[in-house]
């Protein structure tokens, strides 16, 4: 593993992996110290869900479940625990400087692309995103994702993107990056559609 580093499209398989497995330990060590003082830090709270949203969890705890996993999977799990390891969750500068963050990038999605889009949705979107990796956001294509994704959430619809890009990965595996923004849409029509006769 590449100490003091960030992880990188550069690292390899092993090398993302061995980075994961000391980080999911010490996370939930760090989680279960923040659980047992009953603190209340909205950064720290917000950080540590994005981490759950894309590694295997068991109850509050982060499991390391590699099987089927690709590089991009792993890559952006990697990603969010060394987000995990740099936040401060002490100095107020440092909860105002992520909420800044988040919204500045937040805004600047919605004021480009005139999407009426929360800033939940949002962050769902791009963690999404960041789990696809490369692979599609260097397609022109992928906006179909963002559109189809958007319209839907504008309607009211309850869109679990994160939950859909990863049973995509899952179960079709090494197809290009067109057929992939294909099966996405595809879904999210039919999540979106099983939203509707919900209603």
């Amino acid at each position: 593993m590449k100490n003091n580093n960030i992880p990188s499209n550069k690292w390899t398989v092993e090398e993302l992996k061995s980075y994961i497995r000391e980080s999911t330990k010490e996370a939930n060590a760090r989680i279960h110290s923040y659980m047992k003082l009953n603190l209340k830090d909205p950064v720290f709270e917000r950080v540590t869900e994005k981490l759950m949203r894309v590694n295997p969890t068991k109850g509050n705890k982060l499991k390391l479940g590699f099987a089927g996993q690709k590089k991009s999977q792993l890559l952006a799990r990697a990603k969010r625990f060394e987000e995990f390891r740099r936040i401060d969750t002490i100095t107020p500068e440092a909860i105002q400087e992520e909420k800044d963050k988040i919204w500045q990038a937040y805004e600047t999605f919605t004021d480009n692309y005139g999407y009426d889009m929360s800033l939940d949705a949002y962050e769902s979107m791009v963690d999404a995103f960041g789990t696809l990796g490369d692979e599609i956001l260097g397609t022109f294509d992928y906006m179909a994702l963002v559109e189809e994704y958007a319209e839907a959430v504008d309607e009211g619809l309850e869109i679990d993107l994160v939950k859909i890009v990863n049973n995509e990965l899952k179960v079709h595996k090494g197809i290009d990056a067109k057929q992939r923004v294909d099966n996405l849409v595809q879904a999210i029509r039919e999540a979106a559609n099983l939203e509707r006769s919900k209603k």
